[in-house]
């Protein structure tokens, strides 16, 4: 709901205050209704979008939207924050709107970082990422750079992380990788991080940008960075992710500084965390290679390292995983071909 008024400020009805309307000046109005516009506020939920065409941007003018493009990206993104439904009804509802509408939402929201992130962290994306989603990410750029400024405090903030994800979901190949760069830059502050080891497993899990997958498995290579990370709750959550979706050779490259020492892997193989990435590792070399050099001194050296240890069923279990020797088919083949047969001869008596 909008109302305007003779001096050019329009009025907006704020989702998060009910009992009060914001006050939002048009981007192209001049310099006396500016004054009344900013000196107008009701509470924190509001929007205040800076409209000053005479302040400079690191030597450039500040581009805003038109007044009518404004108006209607505005009130359409007003519209929607008001509606009391679910996700996935506000994900089908922007994709239907109009392709001019979804440029107009787009173009409010690049124009206003102060709403960029309060769509983020105070609404998980729901409107940011089905936009991006909707326009496939073309005309987004604005909005990926807004993206890529704030990739660490959104990836470190409860909401802000998922609306992180869900933004890479919708955003285009290029502008995903963009992103994950960004990231990989605070790697090691994120890796372990309550929620910016969320991003970096879906980072692990859906890219497929090969740069990332690289500079991910020389951070690994690191035997520092490696331990603080399988011993860690959330950094073995990455590790894992990682291991489950990365390439043969990046694999057996961190393998081999995983088993460099058998210290590590002793302690490793007793840790109630570690032991998990551990099995991950091991079904994915038996998957990937089994006349691997890593692979056999695997089979011949770690059942015997944690015969004794707690978790030394579940690791055997993972070195089983995958494995097609001509020895195993042989054993199980005659009891496949034997149970048939003593089934017909109960059935008969």
């Amino acid at each position: 709901m909008k109302i305007d008024v003779p001096t050019g400020t329009t009025f907006y009805w704020n989702p998060y205050s009910p009992k009060f309307y914001t006050i939002v000046q048009s981007p192209t109005m001049g310099g006396s209704s500016r004054a009344s516009s900013n000196g107008a506020s009701d509470d924190e939920g509001s929007f205040h979008m800076n409209t000053s065409h005479s302040s400079l941007d690191h030597g450039q003018k500040q581009q805003s939207p038109s007044d009518e493009v404004y108006n209607l990206g505005w009130s359409t993104i007003s519209s929607v924050r008001q509606e009391k439904t679910t996700d996935a009804a506000i994900c089908t509802m922007i994709q239907r709107f109009p392709h001019k509408t979804l440029i107009a939402m787009a173009a409010v929201i690049e124009s206003s970082p102060n709403l960029y992130l309060e769509l983020c962290e105070k609404e998980r994306g729901n409107v940011v990422s089905h936009v991006i989603a909707a326009l496939s990410g073309d005309r987004c750029d604005a909005l990926i750079a807004l993206t890529v400024q704030h990739c660490v405090r959104l990836a470190t903030h409860q909401s802000g992380c998922i609306a992180l994800t869900r933004i890479m979901d919708g955003a285009s190949a290029d502008q995903n990788a963009a992103i994950s760069i960004a990231l990989m830059q605070h790697f090691e502050y994120l890796v372990c991080h309550q929620f910016g080891n969320f991003v970096l497993s879906r980072i692990a899990q859906g890219t497929n940008d090969a740069p990332v997958f690289d500079y991910m498995c020389s951070q690994f290579e690191c035997a520092d960075i490696m331990t603080t990370c399988l011993n860690n709750k959330f950094g073995s959550h990455v590790f894992e992710a990682y291991v489950k979706n990365c390439s043969a050779e990046h694999l057996f490259r961190i393998c081999a500084v995983l088993f460099s020492d058998m210290d590590t892997v002793m302690h490793i193989a007793t840790s109630k965390i570690a032991n998990y990435p551990l099995q991950a590792c091991l079904r994915q070399m038996m998957s990937h290679d089994t006349q691997h050099d890593l692979s056999r001194w695997a089979l011949a050296t770690i059942p015997v390292l944690v015969q004794d240890t707690k978790f030394a069923t579940n690791i055997n279990r993972a070195l089983g995983f995958g494995r097609t020797d001509s020895h195993r088919q042989q054993g199980t083949a005659p009891q496949q071909q034997q149970m048939p047969m003593q089934r017909r001869s109960v059935r008969a008596q």
